[in-house]
Formats: structure tokens, C-alpha cells, sequence
């Protein structure tokens, strides 16, 4: 995959290798204390008060988004635990190096899939644990078959931005860095490296279409609530619609840890809203760069296969 190639010459293998840790996370989204802090440990402050959210944050975690359906209505137990163990190792598995009849990809060492937290799936609302039914015909719009060109490919695929609000994690880049003063909030990706910028001041939304949406953030107590809508549409992805509505939530728990929460609410692609919750912990590396849209060679690539996929169809019907 392209991104994986991108990435493959701009990210040095310390940034993937490094970013495997996880700290333990209660269940049904209350998330515990961290190890790497004492129990009690104070909440670091800004000088105006709040919680002071400024930092490197990683989110890299096995845990699936959806609850495994075999254990949905269920009790957690450990065999679900090892389930979800299990699926994490194999998934990680599919990406070994291949030769010969296989293109191929990185080996373990470049990627950071995280460890899983103890609960059965990042997603806590709906109870059941998975996503909404998907409105009917909210993918139709993707184009399908052969691809006619880089506009037939998602924003991700084309390594213009991939990681829209929500965050979600992936098999590496899980960080984001985080800065925070009383007037903005920066949110920093290192996937495909975007950066919103979150006002906190209160003015109003812009009406302008964006990839990553219009943010505006506000205090609600010691959590920061953020509001993002008008997200550019984007019908070949579950996590792009335009008249998608996320509402995110950073809760301070202690000096390692953050607690993540996000609501997406996206009536043009699910016919209910959902929840998750996730730890963002605090980690010591640095945000690498992450030069894919400036070096996309495999676009070129995908787009020649397409074109060689055409040639060899029309040779085979004459």
C-alpha cells in the first residue's frame, strides 16, 4: 500500500519501533492510573488553571473499535481477553515480508500496534458495543471497479489526510502532540501529518467545507470539549460524511494519561451516533515527519497497474 511505502522512506525506524508501549486501562471507558505515575499524582496545571494537556500523547492499541460479535450481550472475561490477544498477534502477523508472488511490506520492527487495554472494544455506545447500522446507500457514492484516476482513491490512499477526527488507532505513527495556551488548542497528527488548530475563544464555526473539519474547543470543568463539524464529504470512507458532527473530550486522569472520548454523530452514514474512549499516554519521542503526499510514488504505480489491468481486458475481448 502507498502509505506504507511513503512512509517506508521518511520515518525512521526508531519512530515505529519505539511506539509499542500501553498502559492498563479500566473497563467501559474509565481509565486507571498509570503505571509509569504514582496513584495520587497531581494533575500537571496551566497557569490559568486547567489541566495542562501540552505534550506527545501515543494511542497505539490492539483493541478492536467493535466488540468481537461472539461475546456481544456477554460478560468480560479472560477468554475474551485472550481473544482479543490472539486477534492483535495475528493481525500483526499478515504484515511480514513477503517474496516472490507478494509485493510485500515491513517487518515487525516497523510497526507499533500497542498492546490491548482491558475492555472488549474501544466502542462503549451503542451497549452492544458496535457500530450503528450503516444508512443505506452511504457508500454507493464511492467509485468502483478500475480507477480512473487519483480523485477514484480516498484522501488517505492519495496521502492528503487520514486521520479525521476521530482518532483511531493504526499499525504505526499512533501519536499526536498536543499544545495547549488560553486562547488554542494544536492538534498535531503524525500520520500524514495534519494539525488542526482549535480556537477556545468562542467564536463561531466557519461555514467552509474542510478535510479535518472546523474545531472549536471549550471547558467543561477539567475536561476539554471539543466540537468539530463541516467535514468536506467524503462517501468512500464510514468516517467522512458531511453532515458529520464530533464532539471530543480530554480528561486529564493523572501526569501520564489522558482519557479520550469522542461522539460521532453522522446521520448520512450511520442511522444512530456512537462513543468511544481510548488512554492517550504520554510519551517522550517526538513527532516524526511523515513525507507522503510530498514523495506518493505508489500513486503512480496504482494508476499504471490500473492502466496495465485495462490494456490486458481489452486484449483478452478481442
Amino acid at each position: 500500500m502507498q502509505v506504507r511505502q511513503s512512509m517506508f522512506a521518511a520515518a525512521p525506524l526508531v519512530a515505529i519501533a519505539t511506539i509499542v508501549h500501553l498502559a492498563a486501562a479500566a473497563p467501559a471507558g474509565v481509565i486507571a492510573q498509570s503505571k509509569s505515575s504514582p496513584p495520587n499524582a497531581a494533575i500537571p496545571r496551566t497557569t490559568d488553571g486547567h489541566p495542562d494537556l501540552t505534550g506527545t500523547w501515543d494511542y497505539a492499541t490492539t483493541t478492536p473499535m467493535e466488540r468481537m460479535k461472539k461475546y456481544v450481550g456477554k460478560p468480560f472475561t479472560d477468554e475474551e481477553k485472550q481473544a482479543i490477544t490472539k486477534a492483535g498477534a495475528d493481525r500483526a502477523d499478515t504484515f511480514v515480508l513477503t517474496s516472490g508472488g507478494g509485493v510485500g511490506s515491513y517487518n515487525h520492527e516497523w510497526y507499533g500496534w500497542g498492546d490491548p487495554i482491558d475492555r472488549p472494544s474501544l466502542i462503549v455506545d451503542p451497549p452492544d458495543r458496535q457500530f450503528p447500522p450503516a444508512v443505506l446507500g452511504a457508500r454507493a457514492a464511492r467509485p468502483q471497479g478500475v480507477p480512473a484516476g487519483p480523485e477514484d482513491f480516498t484522501p488517505g490512499d492519495r496521502c492528503i489526510v487520514m486521520n479525521v477526527p476521530p482518532f483511531r488507532p493504526s499499525a504505526y505513527n499512533n501519536n499526536v502532540g498536543l499544545v495547549l495556551n488560553r486562547t488554542y488548542f494544536s492538534i498535531q497528527n503524525e500520520m500524514i501529518h495534519s494539525t488542526r488548530i482549535v480556537p477556545l475563544d468562542g467564536r463561531p464555526h466557519l461555514d467552509i467545507p474542510q478535510w479535518l473539519g472546523d474545531s472549536r474547543g471549550r471547558w467543561d470543568g477539567d475536561t476539554l470539549v471539543i466540537d468539530t463539524v463541516g467535514f468536506r464529504g467524503d462517501p468512500g470512507r464510514a468516517s467522512g460524511g458531511r453532515g458529520k458532527h464530533v464532539t471530543e473530550r480530554f480528561r486529564r486522569v493523572d501526569a501520564a494519561t489522558i482519557e479520550y472520548t469522542a461522539t460521532v454523530d453522522d446521520p448520512t452514514t450511520w442511522v444512530a451516533p456512537w462513543t468511544m474512549t481510548m488512554p492517550l499516554r504520554k510519551t517522550q519521542l517526538p513527532i516524526y515527519e511523515y513525507a507522503c503526499h510530498e514523495g506518493n510514488y505508489a500513486m503512480s504505480n496504482m494508476l499504471g497497474i490500473a492502466r496495465a489491468e485495462e490494456h490486458k481486458k481489452q486484449r483478452s475481448s478481442r
